[in-house]
């Protein structure tokens, strides 16, 4: 099944922690990961590292808000690809970006504040009932990981063009 094993809302909302239930998936699969927590508790991160086929290692922050409400979400960011140089014209990156963004669902590329070219994947939590399915939510970080390798290549040209 999906992330969870229902989908319809309701008051009760999801019965564990997805935050737990991720950092007990990372346990039992023997990753290395480290905790964290924003200055305003909101949010709870799990940082971790993967390398790809390739051999470049890519840094992973798993970012998860659960507060019981409409705004509770995971967030996974895939960054430390590519940086921008502060010379260069980001317009190609843009288009580039716009377009991939296009093609892929659920994976989103986005420039940040650093010019820092980061992946983006959101998945609410507000509307779920159920127990969370952590295996589920591996597979989505399979998925970006998975698309990273996909265009990896042409972002790398992109870079040194």
């Amino acid at each position: 099944m999906g992330l969870f094993d229902g989908f319809s809302g309701s008051e009760e909302g999801l019965k564990n922690s997805a935050f737990e239930a991720i950092k007990a998936e990372l346990d039992k699969q023997d990753m290395k990961y480290g905790e964290d927590v924003t200055d305003d508790g909101e949010e709870r991160i799990i940082r971790m590292r993967q390398q790809l086929d390739n051999g470049s290692v890519v840094s992973i922050a798993i970012v998860v808000t659960e507060n019981g409400d409409t705004n509770d979400f995971i967030k996974i960011k895939y960054f430390g690809l590519v940086r921008l140089d502060e010379n260069m014209d980001p317009q190609v990156f843009h288009e580039k970006l716009n377009e991939w963004n296009s093609e892929y669902r659920y994976v989103k590329f986005v420039v940040d504040d650093e010019r820092d070219v980061v992946v983006d994947i959101d998945l609410p939590l507000d509307l779920h009932v159920g127990a969370f399915q952590s295996d589920s939510f591996m597979a989505m970080v399979g998925v970006g990981l998975q698309v990273l390798e996909e265009v990896y290549p042409e972002l790398m040209k992109l870079r040194w063009a």
